[in-house]
């Protein structure tokens, strides 16, 4: 057998919580170092990461972001956070950088900021939607694979088309747990 480990360019750091992004795919991956030294993914690993992934659509066409290879990519990093630069048909560029940020006590710095934006590069207003999927490995053994601020037990998959009501969903292996902020205060 021939496992081939995935090779990460861009990796940032607090606390227990790792920050990685893929150097030949334009994937991430999040997860935890125990007191082991041994990194729990929140995310599934198979295929490079890239099974959690941004699209958008521009027009009529839809490009997953980390698989298409009419792509361009590339990573980023500041003193504060690390990010992946897309850049679609060469009129669109989408920047995804992520960052720590406090808990509500101020210091603890347990919380994983995603800010995506998206750039024109055209003299044309386009039509551009962008979405998120979010492969967590957490719950997949677990009766309840997610839980909401409504729903505390949710086993299979789910479209929102809102989350104003839902606030956040939460995927747990009963040790470790992420959750996804999705409405609130200076979530857009």
């Amino acid at each position: 057998c021939l496992f081939i480990q995935p090779v990460f360019a861009t990796e940032l750091s607090c606390g227990g919580f790792v920050l990685k992004l893929l150097d030949d795919s334009g994937s991430f991956s999040i997860g935890y170092q125990d007191s082991d030294g041994k990194i729990v993914d929140f995310f599934t690993s198979h295929d490079e990461y890239t099974s959690t992934f941004f699209a958008v659509k521009k027009g009529k066409n839809i490009y997953k972001l980390n698989r298409d290879s009419s792509v361009d990519f590339s990573t980023y990093s500041t003193e504060n956070s690390i990010g992946l630069k897309y850049e679609v048909d060469k009129d669109l560029q989408v920047y995804v950088d992520f960052s720590f940020c406090p808990e509500f006590d101020g210091s603890t710095q347990s919380v994983i900021r995603v800010d995506v934006t998206l750039h024109n590069l055209s003299t044309k207003t386009q039509s551009v939607m962008l979405k998120g999927v979010f492969d967590t490995c957490l719950g997949e053994f677990l009766e309840n694979h997610f839980s909401t601020a409504v729903n505390q037990y949710v086993s299979n998959e789910q479209y929102y088309k809102s989350m104003s009501v839902e606030k956040w969903i939460r995927s747990s292996n009963g040790k470790y747990s992420v959750q996804f902020l999705l409405d609130g205060a200076g979530i857009t």
